[in-house]
């Protein structure tokens, strides 16, 4: 309830009090009848998820009828005169009072207002409450209703309060007005942050009312701002005024419950970067956050660690930067607003790039899977110092038309893995291709074949079966290359020789010369016999 309003707002459409029929309830000068107390079959109780409580209605707890509390009309010690105010349908009878939605909006479960008819059971004898939602004073120039008419019934429970609305003389005796609640409920009203007016009338069973009590403060005259409109069912309004000494203006209990409304904030991540970056490249990420409702985000702020293999270098938004943590403060996002921002960076070192933005709220996230997203890039590989190794099984003592095996082995030092790796055995001219066991093929005297990866500290291996067809020294050399920077190309070749083995010719001695001439002797005498 606002204390303080815009005289000229409300001063164009306000009317003097006036003594309408059924407009208000004084206090009785005499003696009453009172209705015998029974224990009441439902009694209301305030539930949890309040958001908003207008004023008490009870101000004497517990010194009521059975030790129910009661609401007491200060007559005596305030000069204060009334009890309730109309607001029957019957009568077309309003009350209006104002109620302020902070920043965040609501989401509103139930209004619940208070009402008794004069002579009722504490069984409640409410039938109906209708009511409107305005973003300003009621039927003032400017003010919309956003909620709600003035005819349909939406009330879904009423009970009795286990509050007696009495006078100072009837504290403790009178229970001729048990205070009902109505509650109006289910409502999944989303309202955004600002002040509204809420106003309603009710229908009941009996002939008096329904009254609406107002807020009881003992001690306190002036409690509100609230509104009346009488007979004209919210045409024209006025202020809601105790008809007793200097008529202080009222205000109305009513009570809202419901949510602080849910804010499915999200974010997406995206890089540019280089198809094959270098160490010095420049990466940059772009953060995307948005809110799909249905309430606004408060206190939204993204957070970016990045990896140790990037160096900050900018941003966009002005986020601050705490290390390699980049924090970006949004503060409040609307219902369907969006933001971004660009943070640039540079790689300084080898290895893949995974980076991961994170966002947060403190208004309620239904949804906290999206509030992550990361990008990982292939960034700088490792470089793999391959190397090369070759032998052969025999060594030597080789003759035409004898096969020996070569082994080739790559290895990789490592840091990074190797891929793309390429071996080629170029032959001796005095060897032929036989055979290998890693499906090598021979180009010319070249012998190769590929391995798609090759792990930081693994090897692989292959053997070729060749056969010798010329005599003499036989020398081969191995080379392996990758695609991946290899740091030490001097380890990438490797040669090896392999002896040949010549036909030993027999030393003779006299004898065997002797023979030997003999015979060359006789061949040529053959010889010449023929020609």
């Amino acid at each position: 309830m606002n204390m303080i309003r815009s005289a000229a707002a409300v001063a164009a459409l306000l009317l003097s009090p006036l003594a309408f029929g059924q407009a208000t309830e004084s206090a009785p000068s005499g003696v009453e009848a009172q209705v015998p107390f029974s224990t009441p079959t439902a009694v209301w109780a305030l539930g949890p998820n309040v958001l908003f409580n207008n004023g008490p209605v009870a101000n004497s707890l517990g010194t009521g009828a059975g030790g129910a509390d009661e609401s007491v009309l200060q007559t005596t010690s305030l000069g204060m005169n009334t009890l309730g105010f109309g607001h029957q349908v019957l009568n077309g009878n309003r009350m209006a009072d104002d109620f302020t939605v902070p920043a965040g909006g609501w989401l509103i479960d139930s209004f619940t207002f208070f009402a008794y008819q004069t002579n009722s059971p504490t069984t409640s004898t409410m039938t109906e409450v209708n009511m409107r939602i305005w973003d300003g004073v009621p039927a003032a120039p400017g003010s919309n209703i956003v909620f709600g008419d003035n005819t349909t019934n939406v009330m879904t429970a009423t009970a009795f309060t286990n509050i007696f609305r009495v006078t100072e003389t009837t504290t403790g005796t009178a229970t001729n007005r048990p205070i009902m609640a109505q509650t109006v409920g289910g409502l999944s009203l989303l309202l955004p942050a600002g002040t509204y007016w809420v106003d309603w009338q009710s229908g009941g069973s009996l002939a008096s009312g329904p009254w609406a009590p107002p807020v009881t403060i003992t001690g306190t005259a002036i409690t509100g701002n609230a509104l009346q409109s009488t007979v004209d069912n919210g045409a024209t309004w006025a202020p809601a005024n105790d008809t007793g000494t200097n008529t202080p203006q009222q205000a109305l209990p009513f009570i809202i419950t419901g949510t602080l409304p849910n804010a499915d904030v999200s974010i997406v991540k995206t890089a540019a970067a280089p198809a094959a970056p270098v160490v010095g490249d420049t990466v940059t990420f772009t953060l995307a956050v948005s809110n799909a409702g249905p309430g606004t985000a408060e206190n939204v702020v993204v957070t970016d660690n990045l990896p140790a293999n990037l160096t900050y270098v900018s941003n966009t938004c002005m986020a601050a930067v705490a290390g390699n943590t980049v924090t970006w403060t949004i503060g409040t996002l609307a219902n369907g607003a969006n933001a971004s921002c660009d943070i640039v960076t540079t790689i300084n070192n080898f290895g893949q790039i995974s980076n991961t933005a994170t966002v947060t709220s403190t208004s309620t996230d239904p949804n906290p899977a999206n509030d992550s997203s990361t990008v990982v890039l292939g960034g700088v590989p490792f470089p793999a110092d391959v190397a090369i190794a070759i032998s052969a099984v025999p060594a030597g003592g080789l003759a035409v038309g004898d096969t020996f095996v070569y082994t080739v082995t790559g290895t990789n030092n490592g840091p990074g893995d190797a891929a793309g790796l390429l071996f080629n055995l170029t032959l001796s001219n005095k060897l032929s291709f036989v055979s290998s066991d890693c499906g090598a093929v021979l180009t010319g005297n070249v012998v190769s074949w590929t391995v798609p990866t090759l792990a930081n500290g693994a090897s692989t291996s292959c053997q070729i079966t060749v056969a010798v067809v010329l005599g003499g020294d036989i020398t081969s050399s191995a080379t392996v290359s990758t695609t991946t920077v290899d740091p030490d190309l001097s380890n990438n070749s490797a040669t090896i020789t392999v002896g040949f083995e010549a036909v030993p010719v027999p030393t003779l001695d006299n004898l065997g010369l002797l023979l030997a001439g003999l015979l060359v002797l006789g061949l040529g005498l053959v010889t010449v016999r023929r020609f």
